[in-house]
């Protein structure tokens, strides 16, 4: 789950068997949730923020599963490529 700072806009990921897939809104029972700004959210996009720094800084949290987060970080990393392929406007 990421979920926005005054969590009124939800999204979810799955990453099962190899394949991912997001969607708008809640999901049931999740194994982590990502808490962070639009502001940075749009960062992250634009490449301008690494994940690490923003945790680091506090602007993204995490509750759950952190160790599953951590070992994902790959296919995170290629989702993150995927997505930044897009043409956005922010």
């Amino acid at each position: 789950m990421i979920t926005s700072a005054d969590g009124e806009t939800r999204y979810w990921t799955t990453i099962e068997g190899g394949a991912i897939a997001m969607g708008m809104g809640d999901l049931e029972a999740p194994d982590a949730t990502i808490t962070q700004s639009y502001d940075t959210a749009v960062a992250l996009a634009r490449r301008e923020l690494s994940p690490v720094t923003g945790f680091m800084m506090g602007k993204i949290r995490v509750e759950g599963n952190m160790g599953l987060l951590m070992g994902l970080a790959g296919a995170l990393g290629k989702l993150a490529d995927a997505m930044a392929e897009l043409d956005v406007q922010y």
